[in-house]
């Protein structure tokens, strides 16, 4: 009896065993629900729903349109040359056509100038050392002073128009030359016959023809002032000379210190 009671509880137990992990099978299964429905058939090469949800979709990029090339450069359109500057003399000559008459004559005159007191200047400057009589050591001591102060404000005259300071013509520069290559009373002579009182007056003549055709205030203002000077210029010329020109001229020196060429008018 006892025996039978025992068997009876382990079939309890068993029973109840067997209830509790079918209770447990089904609350798993409940769970998946994969499971629940049962095993699923899988094609062949075909992804699982699982695979599936594994790999994150991403989102579709719009599509790109086609880049534009950079516009060509035109070929029509062409690049300037940099202009060559050469200084005021250049600029000068490119603007010369628009000048009116009477600036084109200015300018004329102020070169024509600038190149006599340059010729002027450097013989006096070889007098000075070379010279043997006193007139002309003080002659060409007074034309040094005069010029200093001259040449400043005809420079200042030039650079206003936009004209750098010209050269000698080559009349000019031959005649320097041969002074340059001359000694004692040779020397003395040929001096005053390049800057005695034929190329003063020629000087003044000029001066008071551009004083007559001057429209510039400044520039008729400054050839006022340099009149009275260069008549007195002139006259110690003259009083240096003496017979001393037609012997210059016997040597075979040329006046040449105004400008024998005409100067372009820029």
């Amino acid at each position: 009896m006892e025996a039978v009671v025992v068997v009876g509880r382990r079939w309890v137990w068993g029973a109840l065993a067997a209830a509790g992990l079918l209770l447990i099978a089904r609350g798993v299964r409940a769970q998946d629900p994969a499971q629940a429905e049962g095993p699923l058939l899988i094609e062949p090469n075909a992804p699982s729903s699982q695979e599936e949800s594994a790999v994150p979709v991403l989102p579709r990029k719009p599509a790109e349109s086609p880049r534009k090339a950079p516009p060509a450069p035109a070929a029509a359109v062409k690049a300037e040359p940099a202009r060559r500057w050469d200084g005021y003399a250049a600029e000068s000559a490119r603007t010369a056509t628009r000048l009116p008459p009477d600036e084109r004559e200015a300018r004329g005159f102020l070169r024509a100038a600038a190149m006599h007191g340059r010729l002027e200047a450097e013989a006096s400057r070889l007098a000075r050392a070379r010279g043997r009589t006193p007139g002309v050591l003080a002659f060409s001591d007074s034309v040094l002073e005069y010029r200093e102060t001259a040449d400043a404000e005809l420079q200042h005259l030039l650079h206003a128009r936009g004209m750098a300071l010209p050269m000698m013509d080559n009349a000019q520069r031959k005649a320097l030359n041969r002074l340059g290559r001359s000694q004692g009373a040779k020397f003395d002579r040929q001096y005053v016959e390049l800057v005695g009182p034929e190329q003063q007056r020629v000087a003044v003549q000029n001066y008071e023809r551009a004083l007559a055709a001057a429209t510039d205030p400044a520039l008729k203002a400054w050839i006022e002032r340099q009149l009275p000077l260069l008549r007195q210029q002139e006259e110690a010329a003259r009083q240096l000379a003496g017979g001393e020109s037609r012997r210059g001229r016997a040597d075979g020196v040329r006046p040449a210190s105004w400008p024998t060429e005409r100067p372009a008018l820029r």
